[in-house]
């Protein structure tokens, strides 16, 4: 058993995995990945979560959907990190039970698929 706090990052991209991880453990967190909906909700359920980073475009169950399933049982903070900056997307994440909601950045050479 941990006595740091642990965040389950989710999201498709490794790359953006592998940053929020590396800052994170840097922090002192204990952090643990998935990259689907699937996959976080088998880790959600197997061990406490303290605090989720989820992103909202990923293949197969998106992550509204899975923060609409954890909400059902759970009040563990939810954090929304998304390319998706339009407010439509922020207000339906916030109203889901979204505790905030962060648009990712592009950084120069690269765009996010909205």
């Amino acid at each position: 058993m941990s006595l740091m706090p642990t965040v389950l990052v989710v999201d498709d991209d490794p790359s953006i995995v592998e940053l929020i991880k590396d800052f994170l453990e840097n922090e002192k967190f204990e952090v643990r990945t998935a990259c689907d909906a699937a996959e976080a909700w088998k880790i959600f359920q197997q061990q406490a979560i303290d605090c989720l980073v989820l992103d909202i475009m990923m293949p197969g169950e998106n992550g509204f959907d899975l923060c609409r399933r954890i909400r059902r049982d759970s009040d563990v903070p939810i954090l929304f990190l998304s390319a998706r900056s339009d407010d439509v997307d922020k207000i339906r994440g916030l109203t889901l039970g979204g505790d905030d909601y962060i648009v990712k950045s592009a950084s120069p050479g690269r765009s996010w698929p909205v």
